[in-house]
């Protein structure tokens, strides 16, 4: 039935694949940036100077890649919504 009225899957599916990808990107590394805290306070509180740096170290790397996963998500949510704009139109 789907196939009858949206025809092949195409472009709206792989915009749809993107932006899903980066929105798990997203918010897996924000779970994991408070696992990270979580460790660093660990460390902190039993004075263990390898768990603290490791919390700092993992803190750092899931910050960046939450960044990226946001700005990835920004803009593949624009081109998600044009594809999606433009199959409207042309049904």
């Amino acid at each position: 039935i789907r196939k009858q009225f949206f025809g092949k899957p195409g472009l709206v599916l792989q915009r749809n694949i993107e932006f899903g990808l980066a929105k798990n990107l997203a918010g897996g590394s924000i779970l994991s940036l408070s696992v990270s805290v979580i460790i660093m306070g660990l460390g902190a509180i039993f004075a263990e100077q390898v768990l603290f740096k490791l919390g700092i170290i993992m803190a750092l790397i899931y910050a960046l890649t939450a960044v990226f996963g946001f700005i990835a998500m920004r803009t593949n949510a624009n081109r998600y919504a044009t594809a999606l704009f433009e199959e409207y139109l042309r049904t």
